[in-house]
């Protein structure tokens, strides 16, 4: 199982900022470089924050990027690392040799995880950031559309 934290905070002009540090918190004062409000010459006071728990192993249906396709979460990312042993040559020069077996293993601390749209069963990587939860009324079961209600 793996779980994030996805911290998205709402400022005072009413935009939304996703994946933002542990710092901002209610009352910080950030610029806003959409709609042109960082000209006024005055930052925008951070007025709510959210922290979005996704769980690998929640069951939930997701939404990636406003695609539009609900998908499910297989895991982390994996990365691949060898197996190696020690070898020394003749003058005393020790390194690693890969033996051309290894494992997957999880890329602990990365913020990026597996998943699968819906309908599918192709792999696909995405940062946590941009998920965004989904309700079972929110999304077709048979096709995975968001909206459709063909199943619902």
């Amino acid at each position: 199982m793996s779980t994030y934290l996805v911290r998205n905070v709402t400022l005072e002009c009413g935009h939304e900022v996703t994946d933002v540090p542990d710092t901002w918190d209610v009352g910080t004062d950030v610029l806003c470089f959409r709609d042109d409000h960082w000209k006024n010459g005055r930052n925008n006071l951070v007025s709510a924050v959210t922290v979005l728990t996704i769980d690998t192993d929640d069951g939930r249906r997701y939404e990636h990027n406003g695609c539009g396709i609900a998908c499910y979460l297989v895991g982390p990312v994996l990365t691949w690392e060898d197996e190696t042993y020690l070898e020394v040559d003749e003058d005393g020069n020790e390194y690693l040799v890969p033996t051309g077996e290894g494992e997957w293993i999880p890329d602990e601390g990365a913020r990026r995880v597996r998943y699968v749209y819906v309908g599918d069963d192709t792999e696909h990587e995405a940062d946590v950031a941009d998920l965004r939860p989904l309700e079972d009324e929110d999304y077709c079961g048979g096709c995975g559309q968001v909206g459709c209600r063909a199943y619902g």
